[in-house]
């Protein structure tokens, strides 16, 4: 099963809200945004790090419109990281880049929403496709990620 039929029946199974839309293939957050209606500030990207002493990947997922801040994400993970490759990302876990869904837990690694997620009332990303979205209440998104809350972000 893809990651976006396995979100999919998730959100169904606990009977989550969501907004599920079909659009052209987006590359940016502002394209996303844009197709889906939505502003930078309710979109997630979500980016998929290694580790450089262990090589373990880690999820961070925070607002479209903001930054990572990579020694932030040291302090958290306790090792500097690099972007994982978009070769080891299709590889390992079936993705694109920009396709990337904020559900780390369902890609078994560990996974961390920045806090300035927690601002917007919605939230809107990639559900596993370049051409496929999801939009819905943040709370329900938080609770159904099992992500690590924390500051990461400019």
């Amino acid at each position: 099963m893809s990651i976006r039929d396995s979100i999919l029946t998730i959100l169904d199974a606990k009977g989550v809200a969501y907004r599920h839309i079909v659009h052209d293939v987006t590359l940016t957050s502002m394209e996303s945004a844009a197709v889906r209606g939505t502003s930078m500030e309710s979109g997630v990207k979500s980016i998929i790090l290694r580790g450089k002493k262990t090589g373990c990947n880690y999820q961070f997922n925070l607002p479209s419109h903001r930054k990572l801040d990579m020694k932030a994400v040291a302090a958290i993970v306790k090792e500097k990281c690099d972007f994982e490759s978009e070769a080891v990302i299709l590889e390992k876990y079936g993705l694109l880049s920009g396709a990337v869904p904020p559900f780390g837990n369902l890609l078994g690694i560990p996974n961390y929403v920045d806090e300035a997620v927690l601002l917007s009332d919605t939230s809107a990303f990639n559900c596993g496709l370049r051409t496929e979205s999801l939009i819905m209440d943040r709370g329900d998104l938080i609770s159904m990620i099992e992500a690590e809350i924390s500051r990461f972000s400019a």
